[in-house]
């Protein structure tokens, strides 16, 4: 399926092809199914701490002067600009980064934002949030991306 936008000349069709994968370090192990399940549907997917890994791990030893920090944030952001939609692994603890990264997707860049996260509920009290969509259930958010891509998963 194509993603309409409408610019001052009029409609754009946009197809969507590539996913910015946001979610928090301590996760990163865990996401590789889901990353590898999103790539068998036909996505290509960006997963920052791939692109940053030596910078990440300058970062977490307690190197991570502004320089560092400065270039992370700028990786991503040019990840997420190159992406046509931005999944968010969101769990149930705090995790700043993929909170903003959320953020610039959706509100700054005005990209398609879905959030896998058994924090369902924040969709109807969080105004944050008003532009994206929340699936509770992995399933549920790879069949929404098959219907996007028009294509089911290679099994």
């Amino acid at each position: 399926m194509d993603y309409e936008v409408w610019s001052n000349t009029g409609k754009v069709i946009i197809e969507l092809t590539t996913i910015y994968f946001a979610h928090p370090w301590i996760k990163r192990k865990q996401t590789e199914l889901l990353i590898d399940k999103m790539k068998k549907i036909g996505y290509e997917v960006f997963e920052p701490f791939s692109y940053e890994i030596v910078l990440t791990r300058k970062w977490f030893s307690g190197n991570g002067s502004f320089n560092i920090c400065k270039e992370i944030v700028n990786k991503d952001i040019n990840l997420i600009k190159k992406s046509d939609i931005v999944v968010a692994s969101v769990p149930t603890y705090k995790t700043i980064g993929t909170i903003a990264e959320i953020f610039y997707a959706g509100y700054i860049k005005k990209k398609p934002v879905y959030i896998l996260s058994n924090l369902g509920y924040y969709k109807k009290k969080h105004p944050w949030l008003y532009y994206a969509k929340i699936f509770n259930k992995e399933e549920d958010l790879l069949k929404e991306l098959e219907i996007i891509n028009g294509k089911e998963i290679k099994k």
